[in-house]
């Protein structure tokens, strides 16, 4: 049905992006930290000399904003929460569920 395809294309956009956003936020912690491991993020962290001209939070805050923003559009929170009721308004019963559990 046409509400259907809507909710479909409605759905598609918005995952393509909060992953868009998920993919900037890694990359730009990769490039601050040479790393994606926790293990070795946590090493570099710690291992900076704190200095008044060196804050290593000063420039993680924006990609930390980044994921953050991503999980939010995918969980359908506030205020990234527009499109969830076209959407489940728009799908069938079964793929409703498979909405809802499959995060």
């Amino acid at each position: 049905s046409k509400n259907s395809i809507e909710a479909s294309i409605k759905y598609f956009i918005i995952s393509v992006l909060a992953s868009s956003f998920a993919l900037y936020g890694i990359l730009w912690i990769y490039g601050i930290t040479k790393s994606t491991g926790f293990i070795e993020f946590k090493i570099f962290i710690f291992s900076q000399e704190i200095t008044a001209n060196f804050n290593i939070l000063g420039y993680l805050e924006a990609p930390i904003l980044f994921l953050l923003v991503s999980f939010l559009i995918k969980l359908g929170a506030f205020p990234f929460n527009i499109w969830v009721p076209d959407v489940y308004e728009g799908c069938p019963l079964l793929i409703m569920f498979y909405f809802i559990t499959s995060f």
